[in-house]
């Protein structure tokens, strides 16, 4: 699904991973509250799904703040492709003491 992209509300979204889209898609894409989307611009990467603002109910827009839309080497008001991602848990997590 194509969403047009556009900045998130300062106070509560920004910083926290988060994207905000309407309900009715939430729903196509099989989403609930706090579940994860791949994002898809240049770029992949992924936020959690919240319920867009009620302003904002009605549009075809995906909210995400600008650390997200870096990750995902896109601007505001370009579209941007969204699906549902499972997500599992690590099994281990591995540490490099150089950096990289």
């Amino acid at each position: 699904m194509k969403l047009t992209v556009r900045e998130a509300k300062r106070r509560c979204d920004v910083g926290k991973g988060t994207a905000r889209i309407h309900p009715n898609i939430m729903k196509d894409l099989g989403v609930a509250e706090g579940d994860a989307l791949r994002l898809e611009g240049k770029k992949i990467s992924c936020a959690k799904v919240f319920s867009a603002h009620p302003r904002d109910i009605g549009l075809e827009i995906i909210q995400i703040d600008g650390f997200i839309r870096k990750n995902c080497g896109i601007v505001l008001n370009e579209t941007i492709n969204v699906a549902k991602i499972e997500v599992k848990n690590a099994t281990s997590i591995t540490f490099s003491a150089n950096g990289y």
